[in-house]
């Protein structure tokens, strides 16, 4: 038996430790965790509450009847049934992100990349200290990053790439000792690079940081607006990729970094110095882009980079010396056999073409364009079986062009233009099926033009002006299945008659074949030209009677039949009537016509009897068939409009190339502007300004875009915009009317471009100033009506439509919005300011960045959000948008029922007399505005794949248009 003592030892023992055995119970007890688990299930009810939509119901399972560690995307940990990771990647996730989120305090990681996430990175996150994965990349969160991140010490890998993320990089995440991973590319960044970041020892992969992070791999900042210089003590990293390309970034490059890099770019940035050795010893490099900077001297020898891809040097102007010798570091790359772009256009190289380019098989890309190259194109060149573009032009180039360029049957972009090169033109491009584009301008070529071009079935541009070409235009090139947009035939010594098959070109914009002996009478069958902008027949032997049927041609701007034989009376109509529209002069015959415009003599009766007389005959002649025809046309039309409604338009204006429309001089420019006065100022950007002037005195008032080429990209944007230009033309896209590139009095360079000057100013000036406007423009309107911003909203679709499905190589304008949209004196709206612009198939090429996401969907986004700010009056940037609120989530929560709320207060005054919707009422109106913003949001979702295209937007606006005009009738 236990003495006393003993027993109370074993008491007293036993009753000190029950208060600890009882909490240790109550602690495994699964109730013990129920405040807890209320304050989890709270926090993710709060972020479901936030969100505004989740089309793929992954949250459906979010409800009290499921314990909370069961909900789709939800992980909790085994021991204490708390949150511990949140996965919802690419689950379509729409709205703002939830501050309750900083409530999970047991969260490890967190996985909400590739949604619809707006506003900003909720600063209660940085209470989150166990936090070791913050993964928000690829959506659309904006505002600065919280420098109470640096709270979550135990995170090792930040990824909010690809957002719209402002202002610099926080100090404060210096203090992250365990970081690996930090990506912030394709944002809105700012600033130089925090040389704090050095201390972070731990770091795998950061966009900026220094020499010290030993376990650094790779950066990738691309596409912000970085500035300063990359630091030297770089070079001490194992690097793999460094990405840097699109931004402000200057100085010299690093002179030595690792040899263990594989992608390299400092792309369209201001890079000045030598191209670094450090580059031939690397030998994994598989992409070197270095374009758009300004670097010099010479090129190393890069031959020993067995992997190299994609070498991009172009847009250095002042590479190379110009002499013989520059492309010798060519000759080695003939061991890079994966080597597929070569980019070296738009520097200073001189010397011979490098004849051994053809041993690179696998090149796909190669330009060399506006060089000082010399020497003959080599017969070795067909053995680039896998070429896509060859663009040789703007340099020195002789010889022949050698037949073996037939056998790329890939070939679809041929430009050679602007060189010395003479024989005639290969039969063997009639084998090249792909081609697209020919370029062969200016040279000494000579000989007949080849009908087997007939076989390029996709044959779009065809420059062939300023050779010595002679016999017959081969008719067989205007095949009724053609579609020829842009044909310059111009300055050779061809003959014979106008080949009466060009009428049949249904696509047809710029034609000029000027500057010939062509001969005989202007066809009837040009009268069906429906789509032709500019017409040049000047300058040949065309005799007979100027057919009435070209002034019914209503896309025809520009007409130019001076110097020719022709005779008779001038039509009183169409392009005849207008101030430079048709040039007439050099045929002594013509009479009639405008005075005022024309300045002819008037004609004789006799002239008119004989005129009235063919006319009179021709009537009776066409008359039966052409009753005929147009019923035939009606029924069809009908038809047509039965089985597919909204049909594309037919209103395509097409290709028109810089080169060939009329140059102006700088003095003529400075004259109209006044020296460039602030008085003749109608506004300013980035890249340029834009002067109203009147070159002629005679002529209407023109809009003169003039580039700030002192501004870093200015020329860049000034090549996109007449790259775009030059092959595009459409009712309602901004018409240009001449261009200049010279220099100004002081001796430096000046280029601008002159548009059809529109009296009504832009869609912005409208919608937010619209007293102002009403009291400066000629319209009567003091706001746009319901009627008017319907038709505006149609005249943008058609913009879109045209750009992305019709006019050949899809392209993007990139930077759509009310103040890129111009209103002529009707109020059609016309779309404008090209200098972002891409075409696709250029996009998707290596040259223009990997991975690139630009696309016609971030077009329908950007209508999609100019319709909401059309309707509404609001802009995406008003003040009252905070905590991630946006324009599309202001509109979709409001619909249908706050429509009155968030519609333009303008559109419901039925006492404004200047809107010719006036008289309907309110409910109706409100009806209209609710569909047209419904089209707005479809166009503006976050899931690009999801947005409406501009062909079904074009048709839903017509059919509201056409209900809305039935109301107005009633």
């Amino acid at each position: 038996m236990p003495s006393k003592m003993s027993f109370l030892g074993e008491l007293t023992c036993w009753h000190f430790l029950l208060p600890f055995s009882i909490i240790f119970s109550l602690y495994c007890h699964p109730s013990f965790s129920l405040s807890a688990n209320a304050t989890d299930q709270h926090a993710l009810i709060s972020f479901k509450d936030a969100l505004i939509s989740y089309p793929l119901q992954l949250t459906a399972s979010w409800n009290e009847s499921i314990h909370f560690c069961k909900w789709e995307g939800i992980t909790c940990g085994r021991k204490h049934q708390r949150v511990v990771i949140i996965n919802l990647t690419s689950s379509k996730l729409q709205g703002p992100l939830s501050p309750a989120i900083g409530n999970l305090s047991f969260l490890r990681e967190i996985w909400l990349d590739n949604n619809g996430f707006t506003g900003k990175i909720p600063e209660e996150i940085g209470r989150l200290s166990r936090l070791q994965i913050l993964q928000l990349s690829s959506n659309s969160l904006s505002g600065e990053i919280p420098k109470n991140i640096s709270g979550c010490w135990h995170l090792k890998v930040i990824d909010l790439g690809i957002n719209n993320l402002t202002g610099r990089l926080p100090l404060e995440l210096q203090s992250l000792s365990k970081l690996q991973y930090l990506y912030a590319k394709q944002n809105k960044l700012t600033g130089e690079i925090p040389t704090q970041y050095g201390n972070l020892s731990s770091l795998v992969e950061i966009p900026n940081s220094l020499g010290r992070l030993k376990n650094l791999s790779s950066i990738e900042l691309c596409t912000n607006n970085l500035s300063g210089t990359i630091p030297m003590s770089m070079s001490n990293l194992s690097l793999v990729k460094f990405d840097l390309q699109n931004n402000q970034l200057e100085g010299e490059l690093p002179l030595n970094m690792s040899d263990t890099m594989e992608f390299f770019s400092v792309s369209n940035n201001s890079f000045v110095g030598h191209i670094p050795l450090w580059l031939s010893n690397a030998p994994g490099l598989q992409v070197i882009q270095l374009d758009d900077n300004n670097l010099t001297g010479e090129v190393p020898n890069l031959g020993g980079l067995k992997n190299l891809q994609n070498l991009l040097l172009g847009g250095n102007q002042h590479l190379g010396s110009g002499n013989s010798g520059d492309l010798k570091f060519v000759a080695p790359l003939t061991n890079c056999t994966d080597l597929q772009v070569l980019y070296l256009g738009d520097c200073n190289f001189g010397g011979d073409f490098p004849p051994y380019i053809g041993n690179i098989s696998n090149l796909t890309y190669f330009d060399i364009e506006n060089n000082h190259i010399f020497g003959k194109i080599p017969i070795g060149i067909g053995q680039l079986v896998n070429m896509e573009q060859l663009r040789l032009m703007g340099n020195q180039l002789s010889g022949i062009i050698p037949n073996t360029i037939g056998k790329l049957p890939n070939l679809y972009k041929l430009e050679l233009g602007w060189n010395k090169l003479s024989g005639e033109i290969p039969t063997s491009l009639g084998n090249i099926t792909m081609l697209s584009t020919l370029s062969l301008a200016s040279n000494n070529l000579e000989g007949l033009i080849p009908f087997g071009l007939a076989n390029c079935k996709f044959l779009d541009e065809m420059d062939l002006y300023s050779n010595n070409l002679r016999g017959y235009i081969p008719k067989e090139i205007f095949h009724l299945g053609s579609g020829l947009v842009h044909v310059d035939i111009s300055h050779n010594t061809l003959t014979g008659l106008l080949p009466s098959e060009i009428g049949g070109l249904k696509s047809l914009i710029f034609l000029n074949l000027s500057n010939n002996r062509l001969f005989g009478k202007i066809p009837l069958s040009f009268s069906s030209l429906k789509t032709v902008e500019t017409l040049d027949l000047s300058s040949n032997h065309l005799t007979g009677k100027i057919p009435d049927t070209l002034a019914n041609l209503g896309s025809l701007t520009y007409l130019n039949l001076s110097h020719n034989d022709l005779e008779g009376e001038v039509p009183f109509q169409g392009v005849f009537t207008k101030e430079n529209g048709a040039f007439l002069e050099g045929n002594n015959k013509l009479c009639g016509g405008v005075q005022l415009v024309l300045h002819l003599p008037k004609c004789s009766i006799k002239q008119i009897s004989q005129k009235s007389q063919m006319s009179l005959g021709l009537k009776i002649a066409i008359s039966i068939p052409c009753v005929v025809l147009a019923l035939l046309v009606l029924v069809s039309f009908f038809i047509c409009n039965y089985l597919q409604r909204g049909r594309k338009d037919a209103s395509l204006e097409g290709q028109k190339t810089m080169d060939a429309i009329p140059m102006v001089s700088y003095k003529s420019l400075h004259n109209a502007t006044k020296g460039f006065s602030e008085e003749n100022l109608i506004g300013s950007g980035k890249f340029s300004s834009v002067y109203k002037g009147n070159v002629d005195e005679q002529c209407d008032v023109v809009a003169i875009k003039v580039l700030k080429l002192q501004v870093k990209g200015a020329s860049k944007s000034f090549i996109a915009e007449c790259d775009a230009l030059r092959q595009i033309r459409h009712r309602n896209l901004a018409k240009v009317i001449s261009s200049c590139s010279g220099t100004d009095y002081n001796g430096n360079d000046f280029k601008a471009i002159i548009y059809k000057y529109m009296e009504e100013g832009n869609l912005e000036t409208w919608l937010h100033d619209c007293s102002s406007k009403a009291n400066e423009q000629s319209s009567e309107l003091t706001s746009l009506g319901l009627v008017e911003r319907v038709n505006i909203g149609i005249d943008i679709a058609c913009a879109l439509e045209y750009l992305h499905d019709e006019c050949g190589t899809p392209l993007v304008h990139c930077d759509l919005k009310p103040s890129n949209v111009l209103l002529d004196s009707d109020l059609v709206a016309h779309v404008s300011d090209f200098g972002l612009a891409r075409f696709l198939r250029e996009v998707a090429h290596a040259k223009y960045g990997m991975g690139s996401e630009i696309s016609t969907f971030g077009d329908m986004y950007s209508f999609g959000i100019l319709l909401l700010e059309t309707f509404t009056g609001k802009s995406p940037t008003d003040e009252t948008f905070i905590n991630g609120l946006n324009l599309h989530e202001y509109v979709k929560s409001a619909l249908p029922d706050r429509a009155m709320e968030i519609a333009d207060p303008r559109l419901l005054y039925n006492e404004d007399t200047s809107s010719r919707s006036s008289h309907i009422s309110n409910d109706r109106i409100l009806e209209i505005v609710c569909s047209v913003l419904g089209i707005g949001i479809a166009c503006s979702v976050k899931s690009p794949r999801e947005r409406m295209d501009a062909c079904t937007a074009m048709k839903e606006l017509r059919s509201i248009k056409a209900s809305l005009l039935r109301t107005m009738q009633h």
